[in-house]
């Protein structure tokens, strides 16, 4: 009976010590070269220094380390990374995810004030598109892993494309306006080409008419004599029968 108590007490005693050295050691800032004031050991705890001696304090439940007043306060009037207040001055009123804790909860601003951090359930994120907690596949980055394709450029370059067309058709119908234009200056040259023919002709014929008018034959009495006139006289009645000889 004797032997089993003390094994008992033996395998309690061997628990305890385990559980005990398991324990961290508790720890803090070394003061020896610190001038005296507070000086944070992560969010649950920190260190007052006082003339090269330390005093190490844990924050209470629910309580981290303000650094601004040095001391521990409610975590919901503690900002990051520490405590969960987050500052709504000018944003507009509505839930927005909190980058701080990875998107798992959101906070709620109304007014430029801060209304309250509420986590979302283990293993959804917030969407803001939403405005509701959400498996991460469903949200895009940063909170999610949703992947997002976007397709706009494409029919951008295709309505480029159009207008060139366009342009390149308007530039043909000017090429053709042009060669209409040279076909009536080539019609003109011809008119004018006809026109001159024709000034030649009439010059033709009226010389003709002269050349013909310049000699007649005049028949007296049986004899054909042949009566040659000057172009240069206009008027027949300057000549006399004195100044011809029919003879001749």
């Amino acid at each position: 009976m004797k032997s089993y108590s003390t094994i008992l007490l033996l395998v309690l005693g061997a628990v305890f010590v385990h559980e005990a050295s398991a324990v961290p050691q508790r720890e803090g800032v070394d003061c020896t070269d610190k001038e005296d004031g507070v000086y944070g050991w992560g969010c649950w705890s920190y260190t007052l220094c006082t003339a090269g001696e330390g005093e190490f304090i844990e924050c209470e439940d629910e309580y981290v380390f303000d650094e601004e007043l040095g001391r521990c306060e409610y975590y919901l009037f503690v900002g990051p990374p520490c405590g969960l207040y987050r500052d709504c001055t000018g944003m507009e009123d509505g839930n927005y995810a909190d980058y701080y804790v990875n998107c798992t909860a959101f906070y709620t601003c109304n007014g430029g004030v801060f209304f309250g951090h509420i986590p979302c359930n283990p293993g959804l994120v917030f969407n803001e598109d939403m405005g509701i907690c959400d498996y991460p596949d469903h949200v895009a980055p940063p909170c999610g892993t949703m992947i997002v394709t976007t397709i706009s450029t494409p029919p951008a370059s295709t309505t480029t494309a159009a207008e060139t067309t366009t342009t390149a058709a308007e530039t043909t119908t000017t090429a053709a306006e042009t060669t209409t234009t040279a076909a009536e200056t080539t019609t003109t040259a011809a008119e004018t080409t006809t026109t001159a023919a024709e000034t030649t002709t009439a010059a033709e014929l009226t010389t003709n008419a002269e050349s013909t008018r310049s000699t007649e034959t005049i028949a007296t009495e049986g004899e054909t004599s042949t009566l040659l006139y000057y172009t240069g006289y206009t008027d027949y009645s300057d000549y006399t029968d004195s100044n011809l000889d029919i003879n001749d």
